[in-house]
């Protein structure tokens, strides 16, 4: 779907909030999302707030908040939003996955491997596999650059 769709059911999503007897936290998940898509963090970070005072049981508003928060450099609120996720659904690998790449994405190599690590226990994926041989990878490149700057002990 296009910027200009997602323009288009943020104002029809608004609408229904405005116009409703009562808004469900579906409603506001909706417009989270799409203000999410569109790079309205803050905004998005508001309804899905809403929606999760409405339904603290809805976890994909949780999974939404927290990338954004990413997405919006907060680093701390996402990992708090992933937290929670996690500690709801902790069987579902996809959960550890995006855990994972949130870890990874602000240097938490060790726990980032645990991570990804709990997601394969949980059900085995490529996903997973990709992702730890990226970050150790990583890691042992950071290392390598590392030694050739430092001057020797």
């Amino acid at each position: 779907m296009s910027q200009c769709r997602y323009n288009e059911a943020l104002e029809y999503f608004s609408k229904t909030i405005k116009y409703a007897d009562e808004s469900t936290a579906r409603d506001y998940f909706a417009k989270g999302f799409c203000e999410t898509c569109i790079g309205m963090y803050k905004e998005s970070i508001e309804d899905l707030d809403i929606a999760l005072r409405l339904n603290p049981d809805l976890l994909d508003a949780y999974l939404i908040k927290g990338k954004c928060m990413f997405l919006a450099r907060d680093t701390k609120g996402a990992f708090e939003s992933y937290q929670r996720l996690i500690s709801e659904s902790k069987d579902d690998y996809l959960i550890h996955i995006h855990g994972g790449n949130l870890l990874m994405e602000t240097g938490a190599i060790n726990d980032a491997l645990k991570a990804f690590a709990t997601a394969n226990k949980i059900k085995e994926n490529i996903v997973s596999y990709y992702q730890q041989a990226k970050v150790l990878s990583l890691f042992h490149v950071s290392a390598l650059y590392f030694k050739a700057i430092l001057p020797p002990q």
